[in-house]
């Protein structure tokens, strides 16, 4: 245990840490990765395969909350948070979310690798 907390104060980087910072950024990645792979389910097992683990559509439900009243102005999430809702709500199809999506890819395509698109 001592020798944990001597390579913890020991590391100058620490000094240096922006708490808020770091949440914000965990809270990002989580969310991208959360709405990257629910999209993926959605492609390839439909609505059905998420909304059969009611547990899971919960939790998805709040990741979308969370990014749609937080992180919006991260093009990554708001790219991911339309292109997610474009899925979801197939039938509806959404022009408004097209167009929003459609705008972020436009105004931010130069920060997305071509794997991503």
């Amino acid at each position: 245990m001592e020798k944990m907390i001597d390579l913890a104060n020991s590391n100058d980087r620490k000094k240096d840490i922006n708490a808020s910072n770091v949440i914000k950024n965990l809270d990002i990645y989580y969310i991208i990765a959360k709405m990257e792979h629910c999209s993926y389910l959605l492609i390839q097992h439909g609505n059905n395969s998420l909304r059969n683990n009611e547990q899971s559509f919960v939790l998805i439900d709040k990741v979308l909350e969370t990014a749609r009243d937080n992180y919006l102005d991260v093009p990554v999430v708001a790219a991911y948070y339309y292109a997610y809702a474009l899925l979801l709500h197939q039938q509806e199809c959404s022009e408004e979310n097209y167009l929003k999506l459609k705008t972020v890819l436009k105004e931010n395509g130069g920060q997305f690798s071509h794997s991503s698109l």
